[in-house]
């Protein structure tokens, strides 16, 4: 799924609530898949009661759960554990970390992100995982290297469907005037017309997000739509995405059921991650799909504006 390209903008103004947990105050990586819903108590209970969703026991805020991975991830570290996919744990806790307290490790991500390189093979390049903690910062000192990279053929090879480096150059620019960039590489075509979408968006009632979403869902093979998901609590949607044994079209629905669905910040922090660390295929459906449920949840909480620092 392509990012921003043929597909509606909307951020469901309620989650779904499940039943909700207090996040464990540690920094393990199992307890936190055991948290609450992502529905926090900053939802409106109006939008909360519309959804018709469950009011009783809400989640605590995952804020000290998060500090506790930057207690565990140093300055020193959080490179290394970024860039390694053999160790997912380590690199789910460095994202979080990030998410946290992007400026305790700015200097660090900014130092890895401005290095000399060779620009051959996805290898060569940043890893995504740096690009989407570093976009989600929305800090536009990142831009300058970011825009840098759109430009060159590196780009053009490796973002042919969902790329970290657009995600990252759209949530960090600093000036709309980049909107009429030239549109002359998939890549700049992704960025200066994603970046005008985004910067664009409204805000979308709780129904129409779901009849949006309704309509990008795959269809079963006997023509059926699987609406069922539209109507799973969002920690259900996040659990059946970080189960790896479950089958990949259950999980792309799932995705796009969430990329709708999803409100608060916390659920925004689980689909970073899960873009980075979720499900692939060659078409990086699911990371797509991820992506856009980010950028949704900051249009409907009114963040969906020019980086500041």
């Amino acid at each position: 799924m392509k990012i921003f390209v043929g597909i509606i903008f909307a951020a469901v103004m309620c989650g779904l609530a499940g039943d909700c947990a207090a996040a464990p105050a540690s920094g393990d990586i199992a307890a936190y898949e055991k948290r609450g819903t992502g529905v926090d108590a900053s939802t409106p209970v109006a939008d909360r009661q519309a959804a018709g969703e469950i009011l009783d026991g809400l989640p605590a805020s995952t804020d000290a759960l998060h500090k506790s991975f930057v207690a565990e991830v140093s300055t020193t570290d959080v490179v290394s554990w970024l860039v390694n996919y053999s160790e997912p744990e380590k690199q789910e806790k460095a994202i979080r970390a990030v998410i946290s307290a992007p400026e305790a490790y700015k200097s660090v991500l900014l130092g890895y992100l401005s290095q000399k390189r060779r620009l051959t093979s996805a290898a060569t390049g940043p890893s995504e995982a740096v690009l989407y903690a570093i976009g989600f910062a929305r800090d536009r000192d990142y831009f300058p290297y970011l825009f840098k990279l759109l430009q060159t053929d590196y780009a053009k090879d490796q973002c042919i469907y969902s790329c970290g480096l657009v995600f990252a150059a759209i949530l960090t620019c600093p000036d709309i005037k980049f909107i009429n960039e030239k549109r002359d590489s998939a890549p700049m075509y992704d960025f200066s017309v994603g970046l005008k979408k985004y910067l664009s968006a409204k805000q979308m009632n709780h129904a129409l997000r779901k009849e949006t979403a309704m309509s990008y869902l795959p269809k079963y093979a006997n023509g059926t739509i699987p609406k069922e998901f539209l109507d799973y609590p969002v920690a259900k949607l996040v659990g059946i995405l970080r189960n790896r044994s479950l089958d990949y079209r259950i999980q792309l629905n799932a995705s796009i059921a969430l990329s709708y669905l999803g409100i608060s910040m916390d659920t925004a922090a689980d689909l970073l991650v899960l873009a980075v660390l979720g499900p692939r295929d060659e078409s990086n459906e699911i990371s797509g799909s991820c992506e856009e449920g980010v950028l949704n949840i900051l249009i409907q909480n009114k963040k969906n504006t020019l980086a500041g620092k």
